[in-house]
């Protein structure tokens, strides 16, 4: 007769050698049998643009193809507003800043999707610095931010 001590350890067995044998229909990557397209909604020869270049290259075992679809204005919001519109086959993803999808909700009235249930985010991609600068007419001597909000505030 077994032991419920024995009985336990042959049913964990059981269940992490089920976990752990190999899962060919779920280690088959995605692919897609249409072109892939990669929205960017900045001009053509920016930093976006060369960033999805790159982005597009590493997608080739992905769809036979991947375009990449420049689609500059309103900040970035006519390219989402596409990405919205577009099958949701997979075939349709887009490169964006944060804020598009932060900021925009809270500063504009109405946009033409909601970024909460229209996307879903993949993955951070990189990090960018921002540099705050002042121009001539701001004396030398204001060297912080804070200095340079008290000029303002003194010199509109």
């Amino acid at each position: 007769m077994l032991s419920r001590r024995c009985l336990f350890t042959a049913a964990s067995a059981a269940g992490i050698a089920a976990c752990l044998s190999p899962r060919t229909k779920f280690a088959m990557a995605h692919t897609i049998a249409k072109p892939a397209r990669l929205i960017v909604g900045f001009p053509a020869g920016g930093a976006p643009d060369v960033i999805a270049r790159l982005i597009a290259e590493h997608m080739r075992g992905y769809a036979p193809s991947v375009i990449v679809d420049n689609r500059p204005g309103a900040g970035g919001r006519i390219a989402l507003e596409l990405l919205k519109s577009s099958e949701a086959d997979g075939s349709v993803i887009a490169l964006t800043p944060i804020d598009q999808l932060a900021l925009f909700p809270h500063i504009y009235s109405r946009l033409g999707y909601d970024p909460l249930e229209d996307f879903a985010a993949v993955t951070p991609l990189c990090s960018v610095q921002f540099l705050l600068t002042i121009g001539p007419r701001v004396p030398a001597s204001v060297k912080t931010l804070a200095e340079f909000i008290d000029w303002c505030r003194h010199n509109r």
